[in-house]
């Protein structure tokens, strides 16, 4: 795949994540919930008087997440295709976390953000993603 066509992928995956609800958690933390074309892409935000306080990427089996409270950007991969049990739930996924941050999944985090920059939370989560190396590691 061409670097354009990688481009044109990227943004219309980012174009197709559309906002599914939106509900005032406790201490008025609003949660967002945004889903994309594809099964197992969803994006979850928390906010807090419209300042991000959370988030969770899910894409593919990968996931990126991040909190104001312990402001470490963390990868891992999802059970999404988990289906070894058959009590298996779609809606029921864990992440398990890297040992070290997916270079690669982070950069297509930063890029698919990059394509909404002008609208929030993608705004806010794209300013996360590229905070100083640090600030990216998991431990």
């Amino acid at each position: 795949m061409s670097q354009s066509e990688q481009k044109e992928t990227i943004e219309e995956l980012a174009a197709s994540l559309e906002k599914i609800s939106q509900k005032k958690l406790k201490y008025d933390i609003v949660r967002h919930w945004f889903q994309g074309r594809e099964p197992y892409f969803d994006l979850f935000v928390n906010t807090l008087n419209d300042t991000l306080v959370w988030f969770q990427f899910t894409f593919r089996g990968h996931s990126i997440c991040w909190s104001q409270q312990d402001p470490i950007i963390r990868t891992g991969v999802t059970t999404d295709f988990a289906l070894q049990d058959v009590s298996y739930y779609s809606a029921t996924k864990t992440v398990k976390l890297d040992e070290e941050i997916d270079p690669q999944f982070l950069a297509f985090c930063k890029k698919l953000a990059g394509c909404r920059a002008t609208e929030e939370p993608f705004r806010s989560i794209l300013k996360v993603l590229s905070s100083p190396p640090d600030l990216t590691a998991n431990q």
